[in-house]
């Protein structure tokens, strides 16, 4: 599984990872933490939901989630990735039953007066939540297609040959400058035939119409 985060709960007051496969998190989630039992932290306002794990996202951001971030990662993933749920009802009812020893009926009735949503705050958060999984979920498909990519003799200062379409334009040849095997992207110079101009793009190594020309 990629980007996955199992936990279990080991004692009273406190959880353990149990597997762990993601570079966005940072290593110290690995350690045992204190579970928290008392109902998910809720934001106040509604402007406020998905603040405190929005910098999750991004795979050098060295974020380190509590306890019940984790937990709220663990289910949205599940719903996602795992069950592959698409529909916001969908994921919401499999979350909220997932995570019902740390939610109340008070915090799931919890919405804004002046601009309420269908499924308050607690749906706001999966919502913003929802994000940091897929994000984590194609890095981690990216980061695999690289290493099949490098596995093939893919380098820094390696031509790749084209045509390779991208948007309007089709460049006829592609210079590897710099992969970034954190997020499972290259970096790449392109050049269009009976041009000597130059284009700089960076992309996900698991770009189906990149991988046909490596192959």
């Amino acid at each position: 599984m990629l980007g996955l985060v199992l936990v279990k709960i080991i004692a009273p007051g406190c959880f353990q990872v149990l597997f762990f496969r993601n570079p966005a998190l940072h290593p110290q989630a690995l350690f045992s933490a204190p579970a928290n039992e008392t109902p998910y932290p809720l934001p106040e306002k509604m402007g406020l939901c998905g603040e405190s794990f929005r910098m999750w996202k991004f795979a050098n951001s060295h974020f380190v989630p509590t306890y019940h971030q984790l937990r709220l990662y663990q289910a949205v993933y599940q719903a996602v990735i795992e069950h592959e749920l698409f529909y916001n009802t969908e994921v919401y009812e499999f979350v909220v039953n997932a995570l019902s020893d740390i939610l109340t009926p008070e915090l799931l009735a919890r919405n804004s007066a002046t601009m309420p949503t269908e499924r308050g705050h607690f749906g706001m958060e999966i919502y913003y939540m929802r994000d940091v999984v897929n994000e984590h979920n194609i890095n981690a498909l990216n980061r695999d297609a690289l290493s099949e990519i490098m596995a093939k003799g893919i380098r820094v200062g390696s031509v790749i040959k084209g045509p390779f379409k991208r948007g309007l334009d089709t460049y006829s040849s592609m210079e590897v400058t710099g992969i970034d095997r954190l997020n499972g992207t290259l970096a790449l110079v392109c050049k269009k035939r009976g041009s000597r101009n130059k284009w700089a793009i960076n992309i996900g190594a698991m770009c189906n119409k990149l991988q046909d020309c490596i192959n």
